[in-house]
């Protein structure tokens, strides 16, 4: 079998047809949908002419490990003399199929969430189920990369060859261990209530676009078929600890291209949808008082440098509110906006030799989302050292053919060591920021 010797191959799950792939170019990026390009033989794709189900669910296999999942599209199989070549599609465009009309006076994220997924056009499963990011999964993240510390350092790869990388790929997985633990502080995912929401005859997909882009989160959709809502930061697939050393068997590294950009984003601040409010001295609260009465929820997150103050950088804003109201939601999305922003300051590419390396499995795996961590010992032609550091992948691209062999590009961002957030209530009447509701009730009462 070709996956012996880190081969390709593609199953379809609904037809239950399985062939070798002679070429495979595939492409992931955090910002748009992945795809494949194969090439089979053309019997191969004689017979997925007949027997292939359009919209099936389809697994790409690389060294026996699965790639990713994907959607056949029937109408790109072309059919040649000598062979036979098809793409596949991300499996988040299943949501593309199907037409949404809703109104909802008020509803809560999840909810909205989850009615999009039951009323979605998915006759083959292309998606399983629909989960969010929480906080006990983040937790579990975190307990997970600290765990790969002592695998890191301690395990059957940590030969006196190895030993002066240790400490830098320690530092590494503790500040991937941080960044999990700091989004693990919130929920995770916001839990807000929409207080007018309408789906006029669009797509579930562009449904959820609608919410993502209001909360700051994304979507993306597991080996599994599992649809996660969240950051892919949050839940990596994989950790990868890389030395950059020519000895390395476990990752084989052709390339270092990591560069430093010049303008760094250090703060976002964001404003929510307002309410009027009005009160007496019974401190009660309800919609619909005086415009001088209005509250504003508004956030910030900042990354903190050393001293712990304000790092240099741009102050990102957005145009318009976003359309939530409670500050813990508010403070989400502004934490998820700076998380994506820090990630294009420090970025740049890192080519693997996939047949090169033992650690085949997680390079098959390597997807948007995974933690990489890079040593300060990676050595170019000339035998200088480069400046390594702790990375997520931004965007993946596996190529292989048994005549090229099996390569690795991926696009990475630094993550950001440190930040901070804080949200408030913002009243102009009286030029003062309340963290509660509660705070500006005493407010009103008089109380302090």
């Amino acid at each position: 079998m070709t996956c012996q010797y880190g081969g390709a191959t593609v199953h379809f799950l609904k037809s239950g047809l399985e062939y070798d792939v002679f070429d495979l170019s595939t492409e992931a990026e955090k910002t748009r949908y992945s795809h494949a390009r194969l090439t089979v033989r053309d019997e191969d794709g004689k017979e997925i002419a007949r027997e292939a189900v359009d919209a099936e669910p389809v697994e790409i296999r690389i060294s026996g490990t699965v790639q990713n999942r994907y959607l056949y599209p029937e109408e790109s199989l072309k059919i040649h003399r000598e062979n036979a070549k098809f793409r596949l599609y991300d499996a988040r465009k299943i949501l593309e199929r199907g037409v949404l009309s809703e109104h909802f006076a008020e509803v809560n994220v999840g909810d909205v969430t989850d009615y999009i997924f039951e009323n979605r056009d998915d006759p083959h499963d292309v998606l399983t189920a629909i989960k969010a990011v929480n906080k006990s999964l983040l937790e579990e993240e975190k307990q997970d990369a600290q765990e790969d510390i002592v695998e890191a350092i301690h395990g059957s790869g940590s030969d006196a060859a190895r030993s002066g990388w240790k400490g830098a790929i320690n530092d590494g997985l503790a500040i991937a261990a941080d960044f999990l633990g700091r989004a693990g502080k919130t929920q995770g995912m916001p839990h807000n209530t929409y207080k007018g929401l309408e789906f006029d005859d669009i797509s579930p997909n562009d449904a959820l676009k609608m919410v993502e882009n209001e909360f700051g989160f994304s979507s993306w959709v597991d080996n599994g078929g599992v649809l996660w809502l969240g950051l892919p930061a949050m839940k990596p697939s994989n950790r990868h600890a890389v030395s950059g050393l020519p000895t390395d068997k476990a990752y084989c590294m052709k390339e270092y291209n990591v560069v430093r950009g010049a303008h760094p984003v250090s703060v976002v601040k964001v404003n929510g949808e307002t309410h009027w409010f009005g009160g007496n001295t019974d401190g009660n609260v309800w919609n619909g008082g005086e415009p001088s009465q209005e509250l504003y929820p508004m956030a910030e997150a900042w990354v903190e440098d050393e001293d712990g103050e304000i790092a240099s950088g741009k102050v990102i804003t957005t145009d318009d509110p976003l359309k939530i109201w409670d500050l813990d939601s508010l403070e989400d999305a502004a934490r998820n906006m700076l998380i994506s922003a820090t990630q294009d300051y420090r970025n740049g590419n890192i080519i693997f030799n996939g047949m090169a390396s033992e650690q085949k499995e997680k390079l098959a795996q390597m997807t948007v989302g995974d933690i990489i961590m890079v040593a300060d010992y990676i050595e170019d032609h000339c035998n200088n050292a480069a400046q390594g550091g702790s990375y997520i992948a931004t965007s993946v691209q596996h190529k292989f053919s048994p005549r090229r062999g099996w390569s690795i590009t991926v696009e990475v961002g630094s993550i950001p060591k440190s930040i901070k957030t804080m949200a408030v209530y913002y009243s102009p009447d009286d030029d003062e920021g309340y963290k509660s509701l509660k705070s500006y009730r005493r407010a009103l009462r008089g109380e302090d």
